[in-house]
């Protein structure tokens, strides 16, 4: 019972951490969304392009707006990552989070 339990623990922290890398690298992504929003709204705005430079701020605000829900996303399955570790049941909870595995696959499924 011990080694399943470990076994699935191992597959959960694996599941939790592909998770997180992609959250990151999804952040990173709007992070570079939101350089460039800024960008174009400045160069907008030195060119004095009042329909451009509207434009810009809404994509701006759209790019930050996506850019800070993709970090809080990061941020959550960080905490999933490390919080268990100072429970005094990390084992089960690890366990647990080998589910993710089947709902990725469910959720996969065609049709």
């Amino acid at each position: 019972m011990r080694a399943l339990l470990a076994v699935l623990s191992v597959l959960g922290a694996i599941a939790v951490a592909g998770r997180l890398a992609g959250a990151l690298l999804r952040a990173l992504g709007r992070t570079a969304e939101h350089v460039a929003a800024d960008h174009a709204a400045d160069s907008r705005a030195r060119r004095g392009d009042l329909t451009g430079l509207a434009e810009a701020g809404a994509w701006r605000t759209e790019a930050r707006r996506r850019r800070r829900n993709a970090w809080l996303v990061g941020a959550f399955w960080a905490a999933l990552l490390v919080v268990p570790l100072y429970a005094s049941w990390p084992t089960y909870v690890f366990s647990a989070y080998a589910l993710l595995w089947v709902v990725e696959r469910v959720a996969r499924r065609p049709g």
